[in-house]
């Protein structure tokens, strides 16, 4: 079995992966030009933000499903008190995937926008060339995508930490 497809037996978290580390090779091709295309260093910026919202996704969906098989019972017991805390924790999840979805939707567009500001009135000399005049506000942007990662993982993470109640058969 290739290296490839035992990533990729991860589902959508190995496909993600192995999506993020074909950008970074790209990248790192393209930057090795002696002239590199802003276009389509662009191009892989937005391939690689896809491929970190595909990961996220997948450990998301991976989540869900292993709460739902470990939370898996019958209702014939009567423990309605159980089936209360069952529903509260899952729309409390509801909630947060919604929340990481819309934040990720910010994400991107803030990574469109950065990617924008990094090629236009940019120098093409490389590292003797004249800084972007854009430099200010691509770090704004930066600092606000990393405030939302990092919000997504503080959502995500209170997600994580609801448990089902223990139910005796």
């Amino acid at each position: 079995m290739s290296y490839a497809s035992s990533i990729l037996s991860y589902g959508a978290i190995g496909l993600g992966f192995l999506l993020a580390w074909l950008a970074y090779r790209l990248l790192l091709k393209e930057q090795g030009m002696v002239k590199p295309r802003s276009s389509i260093l662009s191009s892989i910026y937005m391939f690689e933000g896809f491929a970190v919202v595909l990961v996220i996704i997948g450990a998301i969906l991976e989540y869900t499903n292993n709460v739902a098989k470990a939370g898996a019972f019958t209702t014939s017991s009567g423990n309605a008190a159980t089936l209360t805390q069952y529903v509260s924790i899952a729309a409390s999840q509801n909630r947060a995937i919604k929340d990481a979805a819309s934040t990720v939707e910010t994400i991107l567009r803030d990574l469109a926008a950065q990617n924008r500001l990094a090629v236009e009135d940019s120098c093409p000399g490389g590292r003797n060339g004249v800084p972007s005049n854009h430099a200010g506000e691509i770090t704004s942007l930066n600092t606000k995508i990393s405030s939302d990662v990092a919000a997504v993982k503080g959502t995500l993470g209170s997600v994580i930490a609801l448990k089902p109640p223990q139910v005796t058969p």
